[in-house]
């Protein structure tokens, strides 16, 4: 086994104790907010990039995408023409995935919006367009660790449909169901399997829409849907290769004030996760090391942030054990 292979599985393996172990995060909120200006972040990659956009809330401004990394932002032009771009996903070879638009028109109210939004693919530094047939707004909203799949929702005349698209074969798969008024896939694993989140209104009169969470499989076509009791709304987002997901659950705290809360686990194992004195934290991705990227307020402030496992002191020591045998094993044999 050569020097980098090694270095590869310990990682491996302190992705899968961090993950396994981790009781709390060390949370990073990332620089740049303020001044009318957030950031939003929705997707992390094995080697810690992360991606989202800057927005400013300005009237008639535009939305920048970037990848962060290591305390670096790089800012993401988009394709030829484009005004206004924001990253949502990237995979772990550094395929990333978004939208894009070209003009902002007004709305009918004197209010600049963006005009037609297209999807993006960013590969190996070139740039090119998914949309949906017909579409006027596509938006690509995750990507498989190895740039295979794009998920993503695209509405036609008013009608929302999530979608994931084969690269491989540019064939798209439309994963709503009969009543699904807004199907948005986001994460999707190496194996096919796609998080997501649906809204169904109701047919009779005094009862609140459904807002379910759902997991797709691409090999089968099974959709299973996830609804959890306390909470009015649930949105599953991203999906390591363990299994583990990351979202978000909507509803009220104990003295009757809107929440939503950070949600990590499986659909009959989870826990929850808020930023200490916010009342609004959501969780868009994770990779398989557990870092967790999400979003939260405070106030009228909208933050982005990356978390990071807190490992336990044996998982500690168990990881510097390691460390000192690759290095004692590289001076061994010389490599």
């Amino acid at each position: 086994m050569n020097l980098n292979l090694r270095r590869w599985a310990l990682c491996a393996l302190l992705g899968a104790t961090l993950s396994a172990s981790a009781t709390e995060y060390t949370i990073t909120t990332l620089p740049g907010t303020g001044g009318g200006q957030s950031l939003q972040a929705f997707g992390v990659n094995n080697a810690g990039q992360v991606v989202g956009s800057i927005n400013n809330s300005a009237p008639g401004s535009t939305q920048q995408a970037y990848v962060w990394q290591a305390g670096a932002f790089t800012l993401l032009s988009g394709p030829s023409g484009a005004l206004g771009t924001s990253a949502l996903g990237i995979a772990n070879n550094g395929v990333v995935v978004g939208s894009y638009y070209t003009a902002l028109v007004d709305d009918g109210s004197g209010t600049l919006v963006p005009d037609t939004v297209r999807g993006f693919v960013l590969d190996a530094g070139t740039y090119s367009t998914v949309e949906v047939p017909g579409a006027d707004f596509t938006q690509l909203r995750g990507v498989s660790p190895d740039g295979r799949w794009v998920s993503g929702y695209a509405t036609t005349a008013g009608v929302n449909q999530g979608f994931v698209f084969d690269r491989s074969t540019s064939a798209f798969t439309f994963l709503g169901v009969a009543g699904s008024q807004f199907p948005l896939p986001q994460g999707i694993s190496g194996s096919g399997v796609v998080t997501g989140s649906d809204i169904f209104l109701p047919s009779g009169g005094g009862v609140p829409p459904q807002r379910p969470a759902f997991l797709f499989d691409l090999a089968t076509g099974t959709r299973t849907d996830y609804n959890f009791p306390g909470w009015t709304r649930a949105a599953f987002r991203d999906i390591d290769e363990s299994g583990q997901i990351v979202g978000w659950l909507s509803g009220v705290d104990s003295a009757g004030m809107p929440l939503t809360t950070g949600f990590i686990g499986t659909p009959t194992s989870w826990t929850t996760l808020a930023v200490a004195g916010s009342n609004n934290t959501t969780l868009q991705g994770n990779n398989d090391f557990g870092w967790i990227v999400g979003n939260y307020a405070l106030g009228t402030e909208f933050y982005a942030f990356v978390g990071v496992p807190v490992p336990e002191p044996a998982t500690a020591l168990l990881l510097s054990a390691g460390v000192a045998l690759l290095l004692l094993r590289t001076q061994r044999r010389g490599t």
